[in-house]
Parts: structure tokens; sequence; C-alpha cells
């Protein structure tokens, strides 16, 4: 995802990358193979910048969203969002806007 002002983000178009992932795993798990997979196949990603996982909204995948007593995992997220897992997406998106924040 891509800062488009200073509290929204939206998805890049043509970015997605499949991810082969235990079904148990949790949030450090998939995030580590999001960031290896992006790094190794496009050239243009900024490894200098911070990165977290977030769903399609924008909200952090630490917990479920609206269970912030449940720790993420695919398999409970699969089961919550109710979709196989291939049509399951997670976006990187960095932890701060990479322009100037006065500008907005």
């Amino acid at each position: 995802m891509k800062y488009v002002s200073f509290d929204t983000t939206t998805p890049v178009r043509g970015k997605s990358l499949p991810l082969k992932v235990n079904k148990d795993a949790k949030y450090a798990k998939v995030f580590s193979v999001a960031l290896t997979k992006r790094e190794a196949y496009d050239k243009s990603f900024d490894t200098k910048l911070s990165w977290k996982l977030v769903y399609p909204d924008g909200q952090y995948c630490l917990t479920l969203p609206g269970q912030e007593d449940q720790e993420f995992t695919l398999r409970k997220y699969k089961e919550d969002l109710g979709k196989p897992y291939n049509r399951i997406t997670l976006y990187l998106c960095p932890e701060e806007p990479d322009f100037n924040p006065e500008a907005f």
C-alpha cells in the first residue's frame, strides 16, 4: 500500500505476490515471509523504510479485526473472514508516510 494523503492509504496495483506459509502462521512469520519475497521480486522496494502488515482497510494485522483480544493467525483470520486461503489479501504498508506531512 502507499500513502495518498497523511492518513489515507491505497493498494498499489500490479504489486501483489502469493505467499506460501503455514496455516497456523502468526503475524511475525507472515510479515517476514512477505518482506523477504517483496525484496526478492521488486527491485523498487525501499528496504530503508519501516513496514507493517495491514488488512485491506489499512488496519494493523496484530489482532483480528474487531477482536482486540485475539492474536492474528492465518487460520483464525480465514475462519473469521469466511474466504478460502487463496482469496485472502494482506498488504505491506510503510509505517510512516514517505512524503512531507506539512504538505497536507
